[in-house]
């Protein structure tokens, strides 16, 4: 994408005046009303990645699991000219207000996934229930979601992936960020280096023991197995800051998978 088309674009979100919601900033980071340009430049962050590393053009169906209050919808419901999107998340509340400041947009939905999060949804059912639960209405070209897989336990990847895997086109790809744990993760120890998964939980390793959930990394050939069992493969596989990659993309490593 052209700095040009980014700036316009970033333009017409600023502008825009239903999609930045103001009250809601700080329930998907360190934001406030005072930092929404940092809310804004954090999304398109995120966005210019999706341009750069999949298929996403303004014609694309995507998901955007995990889309929290909307910090790439915002985006999408500027670029997506012929598209469609469906954001998909477990804060009840918050799904709720993006229905009701997207509702002008046609082409964009929002469902709730009535998951057991311990931070946001403590009522939610397992992820097996929870995904079944789910109905798309048509399959997707995208699926991506950043900083999900960071906090899926071993049990909730499969009915996870499972779920992506019955969405998907059959050209279609997934992105998704999370921790590697590597040889270079775990001989780094920089000012980028936020957690160290120390504690082995069901074969993965979390920062903390009494709320795995918080922050998970797993081994390379531990998630390959889940992508394997259902049926992706890895196109593209980069690491992040976090582990010391100089001029990484992203702070977490990240995946694109696609259908064997």
């Amino acid at each position: 994408m052209s700095i040009e088309i980014d700036q316009s674009l970033k333009k017409q979100v600023i502008d825009d005046p239903y999609l930045i919601p103001k009250d809601k900033l700080g329930r998907v980071g360190p934001f406030a009303d005072s930092k929404i340009n940092q809310f804004v430049n954090s999304g398109f962050q995120s966005f210019n990645v999706l341009v750069k590393q999949t298929k996403l053009k303004p014609f694309s169906a995507v998901m955007d699991y995990g889309c929290g209050v909307g910090r790439i919808a915002m985006i999408m419901a500027k670029y997506l000219k012929e598209g469609h999107y469906l954001g998909i998340d477990v804060m009840k509340d918050v799904i709720l207000d993006c229905r009701n400041r997207y509702s002008k947009n046609k082409n964009f939905e929002f469902q709730f996934l009535n998951m057991f999060n311990d931070a946001y949804n403590k009522g939610g059912l397992n992820a097996s229930d929870a995904m079944n639960e789910l109905r798309v209405k048509r399959k997707v070209d995208l699926i991506y979601n950043f900083s999900i897989f960071s906090h899926l336990l071993p049990e909730e990847i499969e009915p996870v992936l499972n779920f992506f895997k019955n969405s998907l086109k059959e050209d279609g790809e997934v992105f998704l960020t999370l921790y590697l744990r590597t040889e270079n993760s775990l001989k780094f120890d920089g000012p980028q280096r936020k957690f160290h998964h120390k504690h082995p939980y069901k074969g993965a390793f979390v920062e903390e023991k009494n709320n795995p959930a918080y922050c998970i990394s797993y081994t390379e050939d531990h998630i390959e197995s889940y992508f394997d069992k259902v049926g992706f493969k890895i196109a593209t596989k980069r690491y992040g800051l976090w582990s010391g990659t100089p001029n990484a993309s992203t702070y977490q490593d990240f995946i694109v998978l696609k259908n064997k």
